[in-house]
């Protein structure tokens, strides 16, 4: 097996959750390209959109807001490394929904430091894949 780097952009949040419903939902997309195709004339051909849906239901988000957290943030990064985990398991989803649920996320602590959480816009990461050579 032989690695492969993938480039993953992110942009900016869109916010899609029902008005007056029980949960924050933001949708991120994201585009995806080869490390080896960055800059080249013909990167554009390479470069695939996607998205991820990330919700979290407001009794679990509410106690993170009286500390002064940004929910955003944090359902950015659960939203990222989501789509680290599911491109490195060789999935390659146009779409990925993905809710903050218990046990894994619960209104007592909150799962991340927001201070160390970049902005979504333009953020970039590097995921490594596997490739198979040959047929």
């Amino acid at each position: 097996m032989k690695m492969k780097q993938l480039i993953v952009t992110f942009h900016e949040s869109n916010d899609i959750a029902n008005p007056g419903g029980d949960e924050r939902k933001l949708r991120f997309s994201y585009t995806v390209v080869p490390s080896d195709k960055v800059g080249k004339s013909d990167e554009h051909k390479y470069t695939s959109e996607h998205q991820i849906t990330v919700s979290v239901v407001k009794t679990i988000c509410a106690p993170w807001q009286c500390k002064g957290v940004n929910v955003d943030l944090i359902l950015f990064e659960a939203g990222r490394q989501q789509v680290d985990k599911v491109w490195k398991s060789g999935e390659r989803p146009r779409s990925l929904d993905f809710d903050l649920t218990p046990p894994d996320y619960t209104g007592a602590s909150v799962p991340f430091d927001t201070s160390r959480i970049p902005s979504p816009a333009g953020h970039r990461m590097i995921v490594e894949v596997q490739t198979t050579i040959g047929f």
